[in-house]
């Protein structure tokens, strides 16, 4: 009696088990997809970044231009406060 219940328990497992590969397999192509996701969101972002990082380098080359340009000046660099750029 014993023995017949452990083979039953075993057929349940693995018919859970085959059932659960598809979901399984489910899970690991959405898992995936999320990646993907991701990889493009991280990319548009670092893209972005980068963009962004240039023009503030411009904007800084042309602000230690406009300051190097007139020694008399010193205080005054640019109309632009720096704080503005760096929120912008």
């Amino acid at each position: 009696m014993g023995k017949s219940k452990s083979k039953n328990k075993r057929r349940s497992s693995s018919d859970d088990s085959s059932s659960s590969s598809s979901d399984a397999s489910e899970q690991k192509k959405k898992l995936r997809e999320l990646k993907m996701k991701l990889k493009k969101e991280k990319r548009k972002t670092e893209k972005a970044l980068k963009k962004k990082l240039k023009e503030l380098k411009k904007q800084k080359k042309l602000l230690k231009g406009s300051t190097s340009q007139s020694p008399g000046h010193e205080n005054e660099t640019a109309d632009i406060p720096i704080g503005d750029l760096l929120d912008s």
